[in-house]
């Protein structure tokens, strides 16, 4: 009997201290995850902050494109008109 008893409050006690180990294990580990979690979450942030600038920067140089396109386009068509013109001026004279 005293055997038995040993062996069980041994088996208790070595159930209890590996059963702090185990709940600091989780611990850290839950807490590492947490740590992990918000630095994505910080780089998701900082990402999307990125992109946004991106975009931005995208859309000042399509107006710049757009504005050249049409400033090309109309020195094209001043041109025509212009030629038009002197050759109307040719023939009134």
């Amino acid at each position: 009997m005293d055997l038995t008893d040993d062996l069980v409050w041994n088996n208790v006690i070595d159930v209890l201290e590996k059963s702090n180990l185990y709940r600091e294990k989780v611990k850290q580990s839950l807490l590492s995850s947490n740590e992990l979690m918000k630095e994505k979450k910080e780089n998701v942030e900082r990402n999307n902050k990125r992109i946004r600038k991106l975009k931005m920067e995208l859309d000042k140089i399509e107006d710049a494109i757009t504005k050249q396109q049409t400033t090309r386009l109309l020195v094209e068509n001043t041109k025509q008109i212009d030629g038009v013109i002197k050759e109307l001026d040719k023939r009134r004279i």
